[in-house]
């Protein structure tokens, strides 16, 4: 049971229709849509440059150009992994 705060039960709404997925992505990808629906649509997607990331511009300035030397831009296909379990790291 989910509960708010104060210990109080939470009410969730009743919903005619379930749906199920065939997996964790899926159901994810569904949630993903159905936010974004509700936000008024998907997002435009952008071009951002590796060095533009936020997470690039954590990096200490002294520590920045040495990880944009090893950061390359790639691609997936749906469903491509990026890594796998037991993959070497370098």
């Amino acid at each position: 049971m989910h509960l708010l705060d104060g210990g109080r039960p939470a009410v969730l709404p009743i919903r005619a229709t379930y749906t199920a997925a065939d997996d964790l992505d899926a159901a994810l990808e569904r949630c993903e849509e159905a936010l974004l629906a509700a936000a008024g649509g998907p997002v435009d997607l952008v071009t951002l440059a590796i060095a533009d990331h936020p997470m690039v511009s954590r990096v200490l300035p002294e520590r920045r150009a040495a990880l944009l030397d090893v950061l390359e831009r790639r691609v997936l296909d749906p469903g491509e992994a990026l890594v796998r379990s037991g993959d070497p790291s370098a």
